[in-house]
């Protein structure tokens, strides 16, 4: 069974009522997974268990296990921007203190919104909400919206200057049991043929993709903006499909028409016509072995080849297995404040510390002075980052604080652009300290 077969499209859609149109699918939800997100226990639930020629046909084509690379490829693109707009937000805007303060109502409508853009992504995108448990009202807004953030955490790479390997995902219990991957679940009839490891790949990154996309969505939302992806989309053109191919990609087995992707570059997603070329390049050795790798031009092929492509040019063996590994990175370590701190001060080697003001204020730099000022304030700045002692971590922010105000004090111009309260209220996101106790503890003044 297909996940768009267990998880229907609801009514009424989301263009006509949008509430009832949640309210149905967390009903649906509900009756999966419970309340609680209980293990599911029907095996009619099961989507890790297909037939021997549905397992032959995933394994076997070449433009089967392309397209899957190419969706994990999109989510790993997609989390990379997530977590660069989500560290910006949360260090130039303070948006986890502006989310939690948002009244409840005003929470729902924007993870209502949030949704919908999601299921607008393209039409397949709506039945995979039913893989994703934690996108009900009541647990995105539990603890004042700490649901919603908590779940955009999961979902930030913990390093923006690579291009990742793997995308990051969200564990769930009753989900696991449902694609096989539980240890409670008991092994598929052919838990062993390579077609059930795409199967499990597939359903796997249909749930990674809704879910980073949800929060994407909402938080565009929430800042009243908007912006598109780049998914590769679907022509007007109609081709025949047998039913093993129709219950692969979760559609109705009886239809004998689906609409079918256009030819796209890889790297880019843009079709010819996007990128204003006659025709898309195709990887001669890949052709050879009649294998469809398709590119805009030569930089996008370049930058294909360095994050993956050479370890399986032409080959449909490594291409099933660079398909169906697993390799998500660790988690975002460091809060997004202080990550966007370090990012800056990577781009910029010659700051010692930026004060990041409200957005659209420009960031200050501020720099030691003498050297030896400088090098004990990279030291102790060096142990804070890394320092997991809360009572050391007090300690030593306390000193930064107290350098940095010095520091501060010494120019007229960086002490009319660095507010003390807006420099504690930084701290205070970057660390999770409360810089009011931290002063109370050691005696100084707010």
């Amino acid at each position: 069974m297909s996940y768009a077969a267990l998880f229907k499209v609801h009514s009424p859609s989301y263009r006509h009522n949008r509430v009832e149109w949640n309210n149905s699918w967390e009903r649906q939800l509900a009756q999966i997974y419970g309340s609680d997100l209980l293990p599911a226990s029907r095996e009619s639930c099961r989507l890790d268990i297909q037939s021997q020629p549905a397992y032959d046909f995933m394994a076997s084509r070449d433009d089967v296990l392309t397209s899957l690379q190419q969706i994990k490829q999109e989510i790993c693109d997609l989390q990379l921007d997530l977590t660069k707009m989500a560290i910006r937000r949360f260090a130039e805007r303070d948006m986890e203190n502006q989310w939690i303060c948002s009244t409840e109502d005003r929470r729902t409508e924007l993870i209502l919104e949030g949704l919908v853009r999601t299921c607008e992504a393209t039409s397949e995108f709506e039945p995979r909400r039913g893989l994703c448990p934690e996108t009900t009202v009541a647990r995105l807004n539990r603890d004042s919206g700490a649901g919603y953030l908590d779940l955009l955490r999961a979902h930030l790479l913990p390093e923006t200057n690579l291009i990742p390997e793997g995308y990051r995902t969200l564990d769930c219990a009753p989900v696991d049991w449902m694609l096989g991957l539980s240890v409670n679940a008991s092994p598929a009839p052919l838990a062993n043929h390579p077609g059930y490891k795409v199967l499990q790949e597939m359903n796997r990154s249909a749930r990674a993709y809704f879910l980073s996309l949800f929060v994407w969505y909402t938080m565009l939302a929430f800042y009243g903006e908007t912006e598109e992806k780049d998914y590769i989309k679907f022509s007007s053109g109609k081709t025949k499909v047998n039913r093993t191919m129709a219950k692969m990609i979760g559609v109705d087995p009886k239809l004998t028409a689906r609409e079918i992707p256009r030819r796209a570059c890889l790297v880019c997603r843009r079709t010819a016509e996007g990128a204003a070329v006659n025709a898309l390049l195709s990887c001669s050795k890949c052709k050879a072995e009649g294998i469809e790798t398709f590119y805009c031009g030569k930089d996008c092929q370049k930058v294909d080849w360095k994050r993956g492509h050479k370890k399986t040019c032409g080959s449909h063996d490594a291409l099933l297995s660079k398909a169906t590994s697993s390799s998500p990175p660790s988690s975002l370590d460091k809060t997004p404040a202080l990550q966007h701190q370090l990012n800056l001060l990577k781009k910029h080697p010659e700051v010692d510390y930026f004060y990041i003001p409200p957005a659209p204020q420009d960031d200050v730099g501020i720099r030691f002075y003498p050297p030896a000022a400088k090098a004990g304030f990279r030291e102790l700045w060096a142990k804070l980052v890394e320092e997991e002692d809360i009572v050391d971590k007090v300690r030593i922010v306390y000193t930064v604080f107290m350098m940095l105000e010095k520091m501060i004090g010494k120019s007229d111009w960086v002490r009319q652009r660095v507010p003390r309260e807006r420099l504690k209220e930084q701290l205070n996101r970057e660390f999770t300290v409360d810089m009011n106790f931290v002063l109370d503890l050691h005696g100084a003044p707010h």
